[in-house]
């Protein structure tokens, strides 16, 4: 253990708490066995811990820094697209059979891009995968048509953005994503 409790622990010794010199105890921490009193006692999900181990962080793995969000997004958004427009051209059953895999793939960008994971990741990649299933069929026909202008028809927008397969992909993709991104 990392503190300086002993390793044997006798019941009838009489023990103080490390920063309460006065005050007798039988509570010890449960990561370094540092008596501590019910002042210093602070209860975590694994029992009651010293304020200095109580004070350890989470794994940095799942701390993000503010310019982490915005790399995350724009990463998770640019492989979506062009994702999310590839399976509007694919039938529905490659659509069906190729968005997990799809979803894999963008959690994996996600991940080599900043090496974090956690509920704010997946939050972020589904919302990116998402928007990148319904813009991609539109980006597609911007595309093709040559210009960088929206389809002058409203009904083919609206069509783009409604197509069976953008959904489908979607919603397998960000399925795929967030159980990768755990």
């Amino acid at each position: 253990m990392a503190g300086s409790g002993t390793d044997t622990i006798d019941p009838q010794e009489i023990i103080y708490c490390v920063n309460h010199p006065r005050t007798e105890t039988l509570i010890r921490c449960s990561r370094c066995l540092d008596p501590i009193c019910t002042k210093c006692a602070i209860r975590t999900p694994v029992g009651l811990r010293c304020p200095t181990c109580a004070r350890r962080g989470r794994s940095p793995l799942y701390v993000l820094a503010p310019q982490d969000y915005p790399i995350i997004a724009i990463v998770a958004l640019a492989v979506s697209l062009v994702a999310g427009a590839l399976a509007t051209q694919a039938g529905l059953f490659f659509t069906v059979f190729l968005s997990i895999p799809a979803g894999g793939i963008i959690a994996e960008a996600v991940l080599r891009a900043r090496r974090k994971r956690g509920r704010p990741v997946q939050i972020i990649t589904g919302v990116c995968i998402a928007l990148g299933a319904l813009a991609g069929p539109v980006v597609l026909r911007m595309v093709a048509s040559g210009g960088l202008a929206l389809p002058a028809n409203a009904l083919v927008l609206v069509a783009s953005l409604l197509n069976l397969n953008s959904i489908l992909f979607a919603v397998l993709a960000i399925g795929a994503a967030v159980a990768r991104l755990r």
